[in-house]
């Protein structure tokens, strides 16, 4: 097998927010750099298609060693996470169902026929390779061509719980004002994720902030 190393990262901007993927594929004196960027999605899911995009690109099987800074990846493929929601049908250990399943599949996928190191490196360290990686999430989002993250937009249509209804109040205590935050909805549905109101609200009457900065939800 052809001995391949794999740098990735992938982050969003307010999470869920314009968000973008980077990685650097090495093959002996080879060197091949991805990145892409969409309009809303979220720091886990760029996560997961840095590593779809780098994989998907390898031809024939090879002997890989994938470094990434995203725990929520790394643990998944060395701790059996999905191995077990996959027998569970999809379903976490808490019965809840898995966030970004449609991602979690791609990647399933993409590893068959791969031998597979997976080793976390923390970000922003100084990992030349991992700094590379980030400034591709950047410089993708940056570009300006977003495309839509249909499987994210369809994982809140479907699965609004996942997500929750609940309205969030961020004080502010210096401007004596809250901002709420509400879920984005089109008739019943969720349409677009949350977002924040556009503006600054006075306080309800049933709202008392216990601190400077608080999350409160109602209803």
């Amino acid at each position: 097998m052809k001995r391949v190393e794999i740098y990735t990262d992938g982050g969003a901007r307010g999470n869920p927010g314009p968000g973008g993927f980077g990685a650097v594929v090495i093959f002996g004196q080879h060197r091949k750099e991805l990145k892409g960027a969409f309009d809303h999605t979220t720091n886990n899911r760029m996560e997961l298609m840095a590593a779809i995009a780098s994989l998907g690109i390898l031809k024939e099987p090879c002997s890989i060693t994938l470094y990434s800074d995203s725990k929520y990846l790394v643990d998944a493929m060395t701790k059996g996470w999905l191995v077990g929601w996959k027998k569970r049908g999809w379903l976490k250990s808490d019965k809840k169902p898995v966030l970004n399943r449609d991602l979690w599949e791609q990647l399933d996928q993409e590893t068959g026929g791969h031998t597979i190191a997976w080793k976390w490196v923390k970000g922003h360290a100084g990992n030349a390779l991992n700094e590379r990686c980030d400034a591709l999430v950047h410089e993708a989002i940056d570009a300006g061509k977003l495309i839509a993250d249909s499987g994210y937009l369809d994982q809140q249509a479907h699965d609004p719980e996942l997500f929750g209804w609940r309205v969030f109040f961020n004080f502010d205590a210096t401007r004596k004002r809250i901002r709420a935050t509400l879920p984005y909805v089109e008739g019943d549905v969720v349409f677009g994720g949350l977002r924040a109101a556009d503006e600054w609200v006075g306080f309800p009457r049933w709202f008392k902030p216990c601190c400077e900065y608080t999350h409160c939800s109602h209803g």
